[in-house]
């Protein structure tokens, strides 16, 4: 089987909007998601870190992003639609 026959699964937009987006708590202001992620450090979570989401625009706060695969994702999607 060559690299051109292997079917990809890929998330669809939708998908990849509700594990980006939809599900986590959007915070209108940096302010509030800076002050909502001091408390979690306090608490001991030192693997978050606080975004600007490309879908609405608001804050998250999320684990750090593993931006190659992220990068993989989208490119893929655009060459195989």
């Amino acid at each position: 089987m060559s690299f051109f026959e292997i079917e990809l699964d890929l998330p669809s937009r939708d998908e990849e909007r509700h594990w980006a987006c939809s599900r986590k708590v959007r915070y209108g202001h940096l302010q509030t998601a800076m002050k909502s992620l001091v408390e979690l450090m306090k608490k001991g979570r030192q693997d978050l870190e606080v975004y600007r989401c490309e879908y609405c625009e608001g804050w998250h706060i999320g684990h750090k992003p593993n931006l190659l695969v992220r990068g993989l994702i989208r490119g893929l999607r655009n060459l195989f639609g």
